[in-house]
This record gives structure tokens, sequence and C-alpha cells, in this order.
């Protein structure tokens, strides 16, 4: 799910991720643990489809930084 990369503006999509059976999240790719975008905000697809369907278009978001 993208949301807001047509037009210019920064996206906000899922990243390839897996679970293991003790429930751990696994990134198989450097996406999602190293800066490799331009901007975009990548998360989860279950975040990324909450936020395509519960924001209407043209919504503004704002993105802060949070620490850990």
């Amino acid at each position: 799910f993208t949301v807001g990369r047509n037009g210019g503006n920064i996206g906000f999509h899922g990243i390839p991720y897996v679970v293991t059976k003790k429930g751990n999240v696994r990134f198989p790719t450097p996406l999602g643990i190293a800066p490799s975008s331009h901007g975009c905000i990548r998360m989860l697809d279950s975040h990324a489809q909450w936020v395509f369907d519960n924001l209407p278009r043209g919504a503004t978001v704002s993105v802060v930084e949070s620490r850990r």
C-alpha cells in the first residue's frame, strides 16, 4: 500500500518482513534497517493499510521523531 507517492509527495508504504516461529520480526533485506529512500515513510504493511483506509485523500500528515 503506497499512499502519497504520486504528485511528488512522500510515500507511506510497507516493507518486506518475515515473522519467525517465535514471533520476532525479521527484515530479510536492508530495507527497513538502513536509510535507503528519498523521504518515504516505511512501516509494517498493517500500519500502511491503516493509513490507506483511514485518511482521506489530501489529508495533512505530520511526521515527528520519537525515541524507541
